[in-house]
């Protein structure tokens, strides 16, 4: 049960590692040139970054995949 649920929120993990830069990029296209705006959009790269290694490690069982996937969250 614990497995499942872990699974679970390694899709959901997997889903929002994908479609969060996605969406930001699209919702901040007009400031993607500017420079001073960089960081205000970047982040959610990282942050893609992280929750899409995170699901990766689970779905391949590796070890600590947990606590990675807790980091992420």
């Amino acid at each position: 049960m614990i497995k499942n649920k872990l699974q679970a929120s390694a899709r959901m993990s997997l889903a929002m590692g994908i479609f969060l830069p996605v969406l930001e990029t699209i919702r901040r296209s007009n400031q993607i040139f500017h420079l001073q705006y960089f960081f205000h959009w970047f982040d959610d790269y990282i942050l893609g970054a992280f929750l899409t290694i995170a699901a990766v490690k689970v779905l391949r069982s590796k070890p600590n995949a947990p606590l990675f996937l807790l980091a992420a969250w």
